[in-house]
């Protein structure tokens, strides 16, 4: 999605082959910068559900308010940690005492991917919050934490590409997880923004889906 002066276009891209969500997020922010450098960019995993979909949508519209004014920071909607996930990634913030953390935006300490069960049920108990993968920042702010952590992904893309050119960039790259190698590697370049109870699930695992089909008693 790209939005700027309040104004909404799209293009599109076919990876030739996968090389993890890195270079396909590095693609849009140099194609959207290209298109317009003053853009506000939110990116929206496709295998998410929201049970509350207006919560959630009232969520991201005060992430882009908040994204005015976040400078050179990217800022990322972790939900409400509501059991001891094992396969989710975990944000810890840095601890505040806000007058509500509905909507509670704070500084990110650590990334734990993946933690085991001891670890996530501490992670829960300190109040860390899952990562949703759903980001909101400036074009800047954006090129700045790639050029912080993954320059020569950027070096290899190059200032100007066509859709002619992705088969060669893909060939010349390695795979790079985002969440990995950009978000656990440079944690003072971003911002966590806590949704409410939007009852955010990631599609990742059949078995997840088919709970929550289940709890909708869709069977």
């Amino acid at each position: 999605m790209i939005r700027s002066n309040g104004l909404m276009s799209q293009a599109y891209y076919r990876q030739p082959f996968s090389r993890g969500t890195a270079p396909a997020i590095a693609l849009a922010v140099l194609e959207i910068m290209g298109r317009d450098p003053d853009s506000t960019i939110a990116f929206f995993p496709s295998d998410h559900h929201y049970r509350e979909n207006s919560i959630f949508q009232a969520t991201i519209d005060r992430g882009l308010q908040l994204a005015t004014i976040c400078g050179d920071r990217v800022l990322i909607i972790g939900a409400p940690a509501t059991y001891k996930e094992v396969e989710y990634g975990w944000i810890q913030p840095r601890p505040i005492v806000p007058i509500s953390r509905l909507n509670a935006l704070q500084y990110v300490s650590r990334f734990w991917e993946k933690p085991n069960l001891v670890e996530a049920r501490a992670l829960q108990k300190s109040g860390c919050l899952w990562n949703t993968f759903v980001m909101i920042g400036s074009g800047h702010a954006f090129l700045r934490l790639l050029e912080a952590t993954v320059p020569h992904l950027l070096a290899a893309i190059g200032d100007r590409f066509s859709a002619s050119d992705l088969d060669r960039i893909y060939l010349e790259i390695k795979p790079i997880d985002f969440s990995k190698e950009v978000l656990a590697a440079a944690p003072e370049r971003l911002l966590v923004l806590c949704d409410g109870p939007s009852g955010w699930t990631d599609f990742g695992s059949p078995q997840r889906a088919m709970d929550l089909l289940q709890a909708l008693s869709v069977f």
